[in-house]
């Protein structure tokens, strides 16, 4: 089955959550929905590290009003040319005697009797209508809301078969229902298993993600029955929405067929549910419970099936291998190909895709839609000595830098990259990969949160007291340490589980560092990137080194040898302009580390 593949295009995915309106049950609506708050934060982060979306290609829109709502919508119609997505999460609901679904925005109401009986509401027929209007080559709709499966029906109406190809619908509950409203929980409970789908490290597609969110969500809808989610697309149709680790075989292009056909689907994937016709809906009077709806649409995704089915069981979840996830091979096709793609950017004829770490300050952060940092000057200049003429940034999580350079979602990495043993063999989970270089070193240490009112700069509040600490043994074993996913200060805590327990992982650095003084007691990792958190005198960074100092590479998919020659020909051709960039940061002991991954490849350093 032909799966379009969206990596590489001009997509954009728009996020509409209205938790906050403006009127009250009286007025037809049933009351704010605070839960949408974590629906909007948790997507925009599940999707930025999908390697789909740029950072600025993702728009979050919070309680929007009706005329604001359609105004984001078309101008990111116009924006997208590969995948738009559209997520709205907010009430939904149905006039008494019609069938249509309408979304709720912060100024709808209700007026009985009127011929505008829901002003400040957008119908769903009209939605999906601005959508068709896109030149995106796929739109998916995803719905969580009361009656979300009532957009089934506008979906299959749609006018011209190429609008209905080219729009899939994701709807969280079955026609008709309405959805329990949880108190004091974060999210939905329909978008928590969504987003929680798509964090994981696994290649993710459309119909997969549709079969395990009906056989995860476990929750009941006002009337009494399990919820179910629904689909609506053609039977053909998916839609790649997460990479995976590129198969070991050499057939076909290991790094993606970019803004295509990927191929035919997997035979671990659910089958799609059988389309129904002479669909029966329902009339039924408007409600004041409160209920909420989600509404996504991705440019670049087909739909999987039509119709409602509450008489289909739920597919069965694909079964995970037990055994870890093996390393991909290096592969000559692949670098052929790798190094082709540097020639045409070259020549002006390809974008070179850069890899770099997001909300590093002084290293590598955006802001007002530029990026800046002494790891961005420092790419810079390589791009720079290679003759690259196009090229971007695209911001990369560190859990996710592997899956980034071996899936083709970046062609290089360069972002405080620590070069090791277990990422140039690969773990379960992380592929390996090949660094150049490297290029600068720096200790890994400790911050913590310097003692109020101590005259000692090595004493820390750690669980409320007072303790001396200048290096990793002296920390409690009871104190709360903090580390981010895929860090070498993850890896190094593995090995010392069994003295410090309480570790948490969390996905960047500024996580860790606002949660110091209130939900952890020290960080660890690399000191260049804690001395750009520091906060005057608040926080302290030990004196002693946890582990051997880290070094930093230029990061390379596996099979990339030739790519990798050249940029090792390029940091030796621009040693003073890095000495210029990081002897700032390593201070009066700055010294460059001895270029072993150039002039050494096969060492395990």
């Amino acid at each position: 089955m032909p799966l379009y593949n969206p990596r590489g295009q001009e997509n954009r995915a728009l996020i509409v959550g209205v938790s906050e309106y403006d009127h009250r049950p009286s007025d037809g609506v049933p009351g704010n929905l605070p839960n949408i708050q974590g629906n909007r934060t948790g997507l925009k982060n599940a999707l930025r590290r999908s390697l789909m979306f740029d950072e600025e290609q993702i728009t979050v829109r919070s309680s929007p009003t009706h005329d604001d709502f359609w105004e984001d919508l078309r101008q990111a119609t116009q924006e997208a040319t590969g995948l738009l997505l559209f997520y709205f999460a907010g009430h939904g609901i149905l006039p008494v005697e019609g069938k249509e679904l309408f979304l709720q925005m912060r100024n709808a109401r209700v007026v009985p009797g009127g011929n505008n009986a829901f002003p400040g509401a957008a119908a769903i027929t009209h939605v999906l209508h601005q959508l068709a209007n896109s030149e995106a080559e796929r739109i998916v709709v995803i719905l969580d809301c009361c009656y979300a499966g009532n957009a089934a029906r506008a979906w299959q109406e749609m006018e011209g078969p190429h609008n209905k190809r080219k729009i899939l619908l994701l709807m969280s509950v079955q026609s008709n229902r309405l959805i329990t409203a949880e108190e004091n929980v974060e999210g939905t409970p329909f978008t928590r298993e969504l987003v929680r789908l798509l964090e994981r490290p696994k290649r993710l597609t459309l119909r997969t993600l549709y079969g395990e969110l009906r056989e995860c969500l476990q929750i009941l809808t006002v009337a009494g029955d399990w919820q179910e989610p629904q689909g609506a697309w053609e039977p053909d149709e998916d839609v790649l929405l997460r990479p995976g680790l590129p198969p070991q075989t050499t057939d076909g292009d290991a790094g993606g067929n970019h803004g295509g056909r990927d191929g035919d689907e997997r035979k671990d994937q659910p089958p799609p549910p059988p389309s129904h016709r002479g669909i029966v809906f329902m009339s039924i009077a408007f409600m004041s419970i409160a209920c909420f709806t989600l509404l996504a649409a991705t440019g670049g995704i087909p739909p999987i099936w039509n119709g409602t089915h509450k008489d289909v069981p739920p597919s069965p979840r694909p079964t995970a291998s037990s055994s870890p996830t093996p390393s991909p091979a290096p592969n000559d096709d692949d670098d052929r190909k790798s190094f082709a793609r540097l020639k045409a950017a070259q020549a002006g004829t390809e974008v070179w895709r850069v890899g770099v770490k997001v909300g590093q300050p002084g290293l590598s952060q955006r802001e007002g839609g530029k990026w800046s940092g002494k790891e961005i000057d420092y790419a810079k200049v390589i791009l720079h000595a290679l003759g690259i003429k196009k090229f971007y940034f695209k911001g990369v999580d560190t859990s996710m830098r592997a899956m980034a350079l071996n899936s083709g979602g970046v062609d290089m990495f360069v972002g405080t990259y620590g070069i090791s043993p277990d990422r140039k063999l690969g773990t379960p989970g992380n592929p390996a990969v090949i660094f150049a270089g490297p290029y600068f070193k720096t200790e890994q240490k400790i911050m913590l949160e310097h003692y109020p009112g101590s005259k000692n700069s090595n004493e820390a509040r750690i669980r409320g007291k007072r303790e001396l600490v200048r290096g990793i043994y002296d920390i409690p074993n009871n104190a709360r340490l903090c580390v981010v996913k895929g860090s070498s200060a993850e890896e190094y805590l593995q090995h010392d589980k069994a003295r410090l327990p309480y570790i948490e992982h969390r996905t960047d650095y500024d996580l860790c560092i606002n949660g110091l003084d209130s939900t952890f007691d020290a960080v660890l990792t690399d000191e260049v990137i804690l001395q750009n958190f520091k906060k005057g005198g608040k926080y302290f960074i030990a004196d002693y080194p946890f582990t051997d100092p880290e070094e930093y590479g230029i990061g390379l998919n596996v099979s990339d040898t030739k790519v990798k020659s050249e940029i090792c020909k390029a940091i030796k051709a621009t040693e003073a302009e890095r000495d210029a960039i990081y002897k700032p940061l390593g201070g009066k002991g700055y010294s460059p580390p001895d270029m072993d991954e150039c002039d050494n490849p096969d060492s395990l350093k």
